[in-house]
């Protein structure tokens, strides 16, 4: 009995587990990359800890960032860059019901050159 009981045994999902993702993105000059190209979709519940924006060398001014999920917005206003500025933004109980879009938009205001903005989140299985 024991046995059959092993063999079919349902797993468990694993909770409260720890994980990273990444909407790092190069936008082309004079370009904007679009929600609807720059986002994750899960398929279980999860909550965003932390996220970090970092904007290397050379974008100062010409660089925003706005995030958020499905219809809602994370950062509530475009988020502006400077050279070298690393930014965490920790959202209060972000919770991320499964098929619903973690994004990013990055709009590069520079005529001339390209820009690559990391964009790291920290997210949790709940």
């Amino acid at each position: 009995m024991e046995i059959i009981e092993e063999i079919f045994k349902v797993p468990k999902k694993e909770v409260n587990i720890v994980f990273t993702f990444s909407l790092t993105v190069t936008v082309p000059p004079s370009s904007m990359i679009l929600r609807s190209e720059n986002y994750k979709e899960f398929d279980r519940r999860i909550k965003i800890r932390k996220i970090s924006i970092h904007f290397p060398p050379g974008c100062q001014d010409l660089v925003k960032v706005l995030v958020g999920v499905g219809n809602s917005y994370i950062t509530q206003n475009w988020i502006e860059s400077s050279d070298d500025k690393k930014l965490e933004i920790t959202p209060d109980n972000q919770i991320v019901e499964p098929g619903t879009r973690v994004w990013a938009e990055v709009m590069n205001e520079d005529i001339q050159y390209p820009h690559k903005v990391d964009i790291d989140f920290e997210a949790q299985y709940i």
